[in-house]
């Protein structure tokens, strides 16, 4: 009862509205929504040259690390791991341009370089947010774009669970179209949002983590679930960790990398934070997230930590929705998923168990709840509804939250100053549109 009671105080979980079986249930729903990144970054990053088992090492290292700073922190539920769209920048952008500018030479020195990039960079973002220069842009986006942001990624999220079902693939001429209904994924998976979703409507506690528990049931039974082989598998430490060239990535000719590495990962961070905020109601009346300069160093500090360890940059994760949607609302949770990352390490193979489909009507379902957000935006003011709109609908399909985000800030300054109302813009609010502008014209991202 006193460890209890010791756990319930540190994390504030009676003052946050909460229970400790609702915070664990939370954040078993986000590592199980988020544990196909150590199967899926190992790849990516295999592809570079980095082993493979190593990967696996430092990926579930960087995101236990990186998600108990955020609970230790900031006492917030938001996982950190290594960021999809971020690694795939890494691997097919960073690695090849690092290894061109380095020209002939040893096959693994272009990823060492590129991971000494990442480590500066969070390094950078580090300073950035001590000097809460972080925080005070995020704190001066209007409260429009924040519930647009919020929005856009709950489309995002519900889109990429589409993709992972089945239910949508790439087309050349359309860009996409509706899958193959025949196949067994989008069976299984629309028999697992039908759950879902039913469970959710009862009010029954622990929905979302029962309908990935169904899902992946479901389709073993029906054999469309591979058995791993093996369970276990001990973690290789030394291929990737304290491997990055801090000092060969300190080099002129890789400032574009840099600035690119700086931008995308300050503003999906930034985006996630808002989004994954306003889903759980962290912010204040102001629509600011109380906190956020310390949830901000969390997730710098876990970029640095990642890059030391051998991983693309670490970051604050949306699917951290999920356990928000199952209840979590303090660094507890982030706990529970703590422990899974680090379990990982040794049950790796396992994760194979459960396929990309079965988390994908948690994702659709995580997605309308985070859609709802559409109901708090000001629709009778064309500058604010327009600007918005573009946020929510750019998001998804650009595949990116901080391109997404971009596109609303253009559209709402503009809006705003030619409707004679450029008054109403803060100067950061401008500051932050030169920015997106010059990034734009001259910034290459992939």
């Amino acid at each position: 009862v006193g460890v209890v009671a010791a756990i319930d105080r540190f994390f504030s979980v009676q003052d946050s509205g909460s229970t400790i079986a609702t915070e664990l249930r939370g954040g078993l729903t986000t590592f199980a929504t988020m544990a196909y990144i150590v199967v899926v970054n190992a790849d990516l990053l295999s592809k570079a040259g980095i082993p493979v088992e190593s990967a696996v090492f430092a990926t579930c290292a960087s995101s236990a690390i990186g998600t108990f700073l955020m609970a230790w922190w900031a006492g917030y539920p938001f996982a950190l791991a290594p960021g999809m769209g971020l690694n795939a920048y890494f691997v097919f952008s960073v690695v090849p341009a690092v290894a061109a500018a380095l020209g002939p030479g040893p096959p693994d020195r272009a990823w060492k370089v590129a991971l000494g990039l990442v480590g500066w960079s969070g390094g950078l973002f580090l300073v950035a947010t001590w000097l809460e220069l972080r925080s005070r842009v995020m704190r001066e986006i209007p409260m429009t774009l924040k519930l647009a942001v919020s929005t856009g990624i709950g489309l995002f999220i519900a889109f990429i669970g589409m993709q992972a079902a089945g239910v949508v693939v790439a087309d050349a001429r359309t860009l996409v179209k509706l899958g193959d209904v025949h196949a067994p994924s989008v069976w299984i998976a629309g028999a697992g949002l039908l759950v879902t979703a039913g469970l959710w409507v009862r009010r029954i506690p622990g929905a979302l983590l029962i309908g990935i528990v169904a899902t992946t049931a479901l389709a073993m039974m029906l054999g469309h679930a591979a058995t791993p082989e093996r369970w276990v598998a001990f973690p290789e430490v030394s291929g990737t960790t304290f491997q990055w060239d801090l000092r060969g990535a300190f080099d002129i000719r890789f400032l574009d990398i840099m600035i690119a590495l700086l931008f995308v990962d300050f503003f999906d961070t930034m985006g996630t934070l808002v989004g994954v905020g306003v889903q759980g109601g962290f912010l204040d009346d102001k629509g600011r997230l109380p906190g956020d300069n310390r949830a901000l160093s969390a997730d710098a500090a876990a970029t640095v930590v990642g890059a030391a360890l051998g991983t693309a940059p670490v970051t604050t994760y949306v699917e951290s929705a999920s356990g928000i949607a199952a209840g979590a609302r303090t660094g507890l949770a982030n706990m529970v998923v703590v422990g899974g990352f680090c379990g990982a390490m040794f049950f790796a193979p396992a994760l194979t168990a459960v396929p990309s489909f079965a988390t994908a009507p948690v994702l659709v379902v995580v997605g309308a709840l985070m859609a709802t957000s559409l109901s708090r935006i000001e629709w009778e003011d064309p500058s604010e509804g327009i600007a918005a709109f573009v946020t929510a609908l750019a998001i998804p399909v650009t595949f990116s939250i901080s391109d997404g985000l971009a596109m609303g800030v253009a559209v709402y300054l503009g809006s705003k100053a030619l409707g004679g109302r450029s008054q109403e813009i803060s100067w950061v609010m401008w500051t932050l549109g030169g920015i997106f502008f010059l990034r734009f014209l001259f910034i290459p991202l992939g």
